[in-house]
């Protein structure tokens, strides 16, 4: 059985609107949180959504 794991979407969503690696900011996270202050873009407010929802 393979593992999964879950979909970063803050990850996605940061580098591919704003090229950058929000993994490097604050507290190196790839979360919501970490991506929209990063980002601070309405572009951002998506990836709080989408990792709640998954």
């Amino acid at each position: 059985m393979k593992k999964q794991g879950s979909i970063p979407f803050s990850y996605i969503i940061t580098k591919k609107f704003f090229n950058k690696d929000i993994t490097h900011f604050y507290d190196k996270n790839p979360g919501a949180t970490n991506a929209f202050r990063t980002s601070r873009n309405k572009k951002s407010k998506p990836s709080l959504s989408w990792d709640s929802l998954l």
